[in-house]
């Protein structure tokens, strides 16, 4: 409708300046629907739940709870076949746990995300049947006469009938920070883009400036914002870190149970056809069967679940919401923060720094107005530099003291307290009589006020604008003198002096007019040029810090902003986000390269300036090629498609439109970049903590299926006894099962409240980025070994010295228990030593390792009275002598000097290589 007069757009849509009927409205609203942007469609409870099942690791999971099905209904054996039951039904309730706590978090931070949106009383001013209405927005139609002004959010799509001095804020919609000036004129039929439809509003955006009003030409998805958002709804987020790894990891423990069933079965039925012809065919697959759920640590999924959950509460009371699990682990292995300045790295409040008059500046001075104390301030010059920039200035202050209009106008009438002015009294002295708007060509605002029958206009703006209008200034006695070549050079250098260090400059001038001039846009010449300013939106006082410790930890931070280059270069500077090395790139830059050479060249860009939403994309992108994980802030609507493309989409939670927050994986409640820091920190914590239960879980894992892989290796030789007994099964599925819920799981929720170790602050990204490193698949193969070993030890032990086929089997299962428990105080490092002070202590270890111990020790003495399903379980010979239990807990004791050889060797390693440990 840009294209159209504003009689035509009247005309086709069939409407009128007075507005439509409310008949008429009705109907529309029928037709066209509500003025609502749609959003994704929230997942039902039952599909949140769903989704929870959909990865590797449940998968197998559930064929090994059906395969336990088949197996206990095909069995004659009646303590097979409940074991076979009780087997999958310790899985499926595993699964439903593990998919309950996934279904929980989902849903609660859905509704948190509901809560921030604030839905509430957003309405509109409209003119309907020729009165002044108030109404709900999303009952706007299309036709519809809407009344804005100063702070009005744009409810549709508007084509301007009548605007003055109408300037508005797009940054949500085009990223650009500098409002956009509108006029309600005929900007021809040349196809333009949307910044340059300077006759339409659209929707969400913001009135900072004068008023309009405008026919409403679209509403809901057919906005410009409500596009944008539509296409979003389908498109799927990348696969996080953490989801990636379990499958990778369950991929793998699948080849490893896969090729350990092999043998089993190979060797069982070896056994059963050739050895001892009982044609018992099913025993070796029973034992197969045995030996993949035995590699598949049950309780893997729910622990990863419950530590994401932990680490999620833990991030909402640091204002950080996680919108799904898996977002928080993918937060610490990242590798790149992209962040936006304003508001994130800033306060997003315009403040006056500096003031520099003309005699300032031809001595090279200026005064500080962020050190300067409120108090009475008798600087003549710059009291009248300020008072222009009172006078020239439509920002208000309230009864309260609230400050009201543009930020620039707002931070002069802060500024001026510091002076002791008065703004009320100062304008009742100075009657505004005309006024020029500012306008994004000339650059400049020009009052003319008049005080005792004279009549004197006051101007502001842009430096170099106003300069080629300033012919004079005023001396030490006050006489006018003209601007020679070498005081308006003196005028530039402070100028670049002031862009250097972030500000944004504006000159102040004035000159006294004739009651005969016509006031008209040709009074902007011959002025007097009384001296600059300098505004800064300041840095937080946090971010510094927070940078400096990303940086230590090796990440790289980047800022991505729409201000002028030397700004963003001085901001990013103090931030020490830019260093020596480092480049900047702008927008105009970035549009002329390809992205094969935006891949070379973005390993040392650290601040990209002017930048479009499309750039942001192609640096998102740029970056994940780089093999950058990457964090990206936003809080505009136009900042979703970088949102839902990075690997981790972070919104702003008081700024951020509706439509970033929901592209978004992490919101940031307080809007700040620290928060970001913590959250990476917070996210490193719970992939270590993630990455020791693996590891903890798995060489129990190796543990057992070595165990069972020995026996059906030993079973072939029925020649081989101890003490004339025949080796009996080291370990059955039952054992087996109750290891991995009791001695695997307790001491796991202790390793998931570990503290993140001092070394971890400043280790680098790449460390968290595998789950298995070479030296951690070592370590763990090595203690499933070892205690694999110990428990067969025990096992032999048990059956050379006791007359009962159950012996053995109890004292390898006492010892694997204890073993493994003991194992746990292990794993907080793999490389320091467990009686190192480096290690924060952690009461959770010894307190939950006990607690499974005696839950082992208790089952262990109530097996004697529990039937012949626990005897066949857990043996019946419980009552040892006391020197049985000295020698079962010596032998699970050994894995402590065992670990701390290989930690040894591992620090070698390490200080050979200056690694961090």
């Amino acid at each position: 409708m840009y294209k159209e007069k504003i009689e035509d757009v009247l005309k086709i849509l069939e409407t009128s300046e007075n507005g439509l009927s409310s008949q008429e409205a009705k109907k529309r609203l029928i037709k066209y629907g509500p003025n609502e942007i749609l959003e994704k469609k929230t997942d039902s409870w039952l599909k949140i739940f769903g989704k929870q099942f959909i990865n590797f690791m449940s998968i197998i999971l559930t064929i090994a709870g059906i395969l336990a099905i088949i197996f206990g209904i095909i069995t004659k054996n009646n303590e097979e076949k409940i074991i076979n039951f009780i087997e999958a039904g310790v899985i499926f309730l595993i699964l439903i746990i593990n998919g309950l706590i996934g279904t929980i978090q989902e849903y609660n931070a859905s509704q948190t995300l509901k809560e921030l949106k604030k839905i509430g009383a957003l309405t509109s001013k409209v003119l309907r049947e020729g009165k002044i209405s108030i109404i709900n927005t999303n009952d706007l139609v299309i036709g519809d006469i809407v009344l804005i002004e100063d702070g009005s959010i744009i409810p549709a799509d508007l084509r301007l009938l009548h605007s003055s001095s109408l300037q508005i804020q797009e940054s949500s919609l085009t990223g650009e920070s500098i409002p956009v000036e509108k006029e309600a004129k005929w900007i021809g039929i040349e196809e333009v883009g949307i910044s340059e439809q300077l006759n339409m509003c659209f929707s969400s955006t913001i009135v900072v400036y004068g008023n309009g009003i405008g026919i409403v030409v679209k509403t809901g998805i057919k906005t410009e914002i409500g596009k944008i958002a539509n296409a979003l709804i389908e498109e799927k987020s990348p696969q996080t870190h953490i989801e990636k790894s379990m499958n990778k990891i369950g991929k793998i423990l699948t080849y490893v149970g896969a090729i350990a069933a092999l043998i089993v079965i190979v060797l069982g039925f070896f056994k059963v056809f050739l050895v001892t012809k009982t044609n018992l065919w099913t025993e070796p697959i029973l034992v197969a069967v045995s030996v993949a759920v035995s590699v598949i640590p049950e309780g893997l999924p729910t622990m990863a679940s419950v530590l994401m959950a932990m680490g999620v509460k833990k991030m909402a009371k640091k204002n950080a919401l996680v919108k799904k699990l898996p977002s928080v682990e993918t937060l610490g292995c990242c590798t790149c923060i992209c962040c936006d300045k304003t508001g994130t790295l800033t306060l997003n409040q315009i403040t006056l720094a500096k003031l520099v008059s003309i005699h300032d500046i031809i001595k090279g001075k200026e005064e500080d107005l962020i050190n300067l104390d409120n108090e009475k301030n008798d600087n003549k010059n710059l009291k009248f530099l300020l008072k222009i920039g009172l006078l020239c200035n439509n920002g208000e202050i309230d009864e309260k003291g609230g400050l009201f209009g543009d930020p620039t106008e707002t931070a002069l009438l802060k500024g001026a307290e510091k002076f002791s002015l008065n703004y009320k009294e100062i304008k009742k002295e100075n009657k505004r009589v005309f006024e020029l708007p500012f306008d994004s060509f000339r650059k400049m605002m020009s009052v003319v006020c008049e005080s005792n029958e004279k009549r004197i206009i006051y101007t502001k703006g842009a430096l170099d604008e106003l300069l080629s209008i300033c012919k004079t200034y005023i001396d030490k006695e006050g006489k006018k003198q003209n601007l020679t070549p070498e005081i308006i050079q003196k005028i530039k250098e402070k100028n670049i002096s002031l862009s250097q260090n972030a500000l944004r400059v504006l000159g102040y001038a004035f000159s006294d007019i004739s009651s005969e001039i016509s006031l008209d846009s040709n009074i902007e010449n011959n002025l007097t040029f009384v001296g600059m300013s300098g505004m800064i939106d300041p840095p937080r006082l946090e971010v510094k810090e927070a940078v400096k410790q990303c940086y230590d930890a090796g990440l790289k931070v980047v800022m991505i902003t729409g201000d002028h280059g030397i700004t963003a270069k001085a901001i990013a500077k103090e931030l020490l986000i830019f260093k020596d090395n480092d480049q900047i790139m702008n927008g105009d830059e970035l549009d002329k390269i390809s992205d094969e050479e935006l891949v070379r060249r973005i390993e040392n860009i650290t601040v990209f300036s002017r930048i479009s939403p499309t750039g942001k994309m192609r640096i998102v992108k740029a970056l994940q090629k780089n093999n950058e994980i990457v964090s990206m802030t936003g809080d505009g609507v136009n900042d979703a498609p970088s949102l839902k493309a990075a690997n981790i989409g972070v919104s702003m939670g008081i700024s951020g439109t509706d439509v970033a927050k929901s592209s978004s994986d992490l919101i940031l409640l307080d809007d700040n970049f620290a928060t970001i820091g913590k959250a990476v920190f917070e996210g490193r914590r719970i992939f270590r903590n993630i990455q020791k239960v693996i590891q903890f879980l798995v060489s129990g894992c190796i543990a057992e299926v070595l165990i069972i892989v020995f026996y059906s290796v030993i079973s072939v030789f029925p020649h081989l006894t101890i003490n004339n007994h025949e080796w009996h099964e080291v370990l059955n599925p039952i054992q087996i099962l109750t290891l991995n819920l009791v001695t695997d799981t307790i001491p796991c929720i202790a390793l998931g409240m570990d503290e993140l170790s001092i070394g971890s602050y400043k280790k680098k990204p790449q460390e968290f980025k595998n789950l298995f490193s070479r030296s951690i698949i070592y370590n763990t193969a090595m203690a499933g070994l070892w205690i694999s070993i110990i428990s067969i030890v025990g096992y032999i032990i048990g059956n050379a010295y006791f007359d009962n086929e159950y012996a053995g089997m109890t004292i390898a299962f006492i010892t694997l228990s204890f073993s493994q428990t003991v194992h746990a105080f292990n794993m907080q490092s793999n490389s320091i030593s467990m009686f190192s002070k480096q290690n924060k202590f952690n009461k959770w270890i010894p307190i939950l390792s006990f607690s499974s111990l005696f839950i082992v020790v208790i089952m262990v003495f109530i097996s004697k009275t529990g039937g012949k399903i626990t005897e066949a379980i857990l043996g019946i010979d419980t009552e040892f002598d006391w020197w049985v239990w000295v020698v079962m807990i010596l032998i699970s004791l050994s894995i402590i000097p065992f670990l701390e050889l290989l930690k040894f060797f591992e620090r070698r390693k390490m200080n050979r290589t200056n690694h961090i440990i």
